[in-house]
């Protein structure tokens, strides 16, 4: 299961790409606190904003992440079988 999973990752485009857990409002006003402190602090001051409620609606649900993988995962399972039937021909 764990490779079927790391080769979904790698389908996917990249482990970020597939598991970000940020929703475009949260990506927007973590790339805007990043562009005003930096990296590492700009990231530091997006979790402790969202930490103290002062931002919300910035992650992704459980649900919806899981969603995700699975969706993926069929993608891949596919793009694999339409790999090995070209290939058996």
């Amino acid at each position: 299961m764990n490779a079927l999973l790391t080769a979904a990752l790698l389908e996917a485009g990249s482990a970020n790409d597939l598991l970000e857990v940020l929703t475009k409002k949260g990506r927007e006003i973590m790339a805007s606190m990043k562009d005003t402190y930096g990296g590492k602090k700009g990231e530091s001051v997006f979790y402790a904003s969202k930490n103290a409620g002062k931002i919300t609606g910035v992650e992704e649900s459980r649900e919806a992440m899981e969603a995700d993988v699975q969706e993926a995962m069929c993608r891949f399972a596919h793009k694999m079988k339409a790999r090995h039937d070209s290939q058996a021909h």
